[in-house]
């Protein structure tokens, strides 16, 4: 026989909530277990959980935390090295007057050549810088490029501190030089003779007593020669634009190569591209080369 739900369904819950009525009608739910019934409890937990009967949590020594790890030092900056001291000043003041020579022979590095001329610039003897700034030019041990400019540029400075260092014409030096030239160009060439001739004068400080002959020649190429010196100089003139820096620049090599050919003393370096063949006529070419080139 099929019973109605209306009928299990309260009787089902009658049930349920009669069976927990009757469980906890007589426990205290409200008031918290003594002292006493706590300790039994645990007591019989532990004694249905022998693994864990004697521990103690106060006895568990405390994680220690790891280190943090130190941040890396920075690599020590590399000392500056210390400046090389300057060369002290190797050589005297002469008691009498030096010759253009003077320091040719001592066989001295730039570094001490230019240590002796800013030495005697500094006691008020500016000939004797000049000489040795001429010294770093054509003799200097290791000398290198930027030397030399730093050297012709301090000459310059001193051409107008010093004396005429031969003002006694009967003692001069007679340099003679023959120019061929393109007859195109012979009027400017003609012009340009007396500035050569006192350039010459004035770059060996009155050393030299010059003396120019200037040819035409319907030849295309052009030259200069010292007479009774080394081969001449040849070159090509475009147009009169030419004419002064071509015949200046060939002077220079014309002493260069007579001085380098002659004797080995001193060497006379390239002619410069960084200032015009004038001006290195009047620094590169020292005054020992320029009576040198007369010999």
């Amino acid at each position: 026989m099929r019973i109605p739900w209306y009928i299990y369904a309260p009787l089902g819950l009658l049930v349920t909530f009669l069976t927990l009525y009757l469980c906890i009608k007589d426990t205290d739910t409200v008031t918290p277990p003594s002292t006493e019934i706590t300790a039994e409890s645990i007591k019989t937990w532990r004694e249905d959980n022998p693994s864990i009967r004697n521990t103690k949590l106060n006895d568990i020594p405390p994680v220690a935390p790891k280190p943090k790890p130190e941040p890396p030092k920075p690599d020590p900056k590399p000392a500056a090295p210390e400046p090389e001291p300057k060369p002290t000043p190797v050589v005297k003041i002469p008691v009498t007057s030096p010759s253009l020579s003077f320091l040719v022979q001592r066989n001295l590095t730039t570094a001490q050549l230019t240590a002796y001329a800013e030495h005697m610039l500094k006691n008020g003897n500016p000939q004797l810088a000049r000489i040795a700034y001429e010294r770093v030019i054509d003799c200097a041990k290791g000398i290198k490029e930027d030397d030399r400019e730093l050297a012709a540029s301090a000459i310059s400075k001193l051409v107008n501190k010093t004396p005429l260092w031969n003002p006694d014409p009967s003692v001069r030096r007679k340099i003679t030089l023959s120019i061929t030239i393109n007859e195109k160009h012979q009027a400017p060439a003609e012009t340009l003779i007396p500035h050569l001739e006192k350039l010459i004068f004035d770059a060996s400080d009155g050393m030299l007593n010059p003396s120019i002959k200037l040819t035409s020649t319907a030849a295309p190429l052009s030259s200069l020669a010292i007479v009774n010196g080394a081969s001449p100089v040849r070159f090509n003139i475009k147009d009169s634009s030419g004419v002064s820096p071509k015949i200046y620049a060939a002077l220079y090599n014309a002493i260069r190569n007579k001085n380098n050919q002659s004797q080995t003393l001193i060497t006379i370096p390239p002619l410069p591209t960084h200032i015009t063949s004038q001006q290195a006529l009047q620094t590169y070419i020292t005054r020992l080369a320029w009576v040198n080139a007369a010999k």
